[in-house]
Parts: C-alpha cells; sequence; structure tokens
C-alpha cells in the first residue's frame, strides 16, 4: 500500500487503529487486502461529524444548530 498505493504511513497506521475500534469494520476488515479495498471509504468515516454551533435564543433556550444544514 505504501509503494504501491503511494499511501503515507501515519495514514495507514490511524485506519488500521480506527477500523480495528470499530465494532463493524473490526468484523469485515481482517486482512490488508481488505483494508486495501476499503481505504478509502475507511478514511472518509474516520472524519469527525460536522462541527455543531451553539446559538442562543433571546429567552435563554440553547438550540443546537449544525453547520452546513445538514
Amino acid at each position: 500500500m505504501i509503494r504501491l498505493d503511494k499511501r503515507e504511513v501515519d495514514d495507514i497506521e490511524a485506519v488500521i487503529y480506527w477500523c480495528q475500534h470499530d465494532d463493524f469494520w473490526s468484523r469485515n476488515v481482517l486482512s490488508t487486502s481488505k483494508l486495501r479495498i476499503q481505504y478509502d471509504q475507511l478514511k472518509a468515516k474516520m472524519k469527525p461529524k460536522q462541527p455543531t454551533q451553539i446559538i442562543e435564543k433571546p429567552k435563554g433556550k440553547i438550540i443546537d444548530f449544525k453547520i452546513g444544514g445538514e
């Protein structure tokens, strides 16, 4: 993967660590060939969810809105 796919060692290590601590992916990525096939999808799923922005309404209630409208 490092040589053929030009992936960084640190990135591969992070993806392996993440997928082996995920309930679903730890059961589905059991070999380097599966890791290579699923790598891009795993890396995308690793990204944190959209940040949220807290806005205070005039009456003191707090509403949690996702940034970007999703």
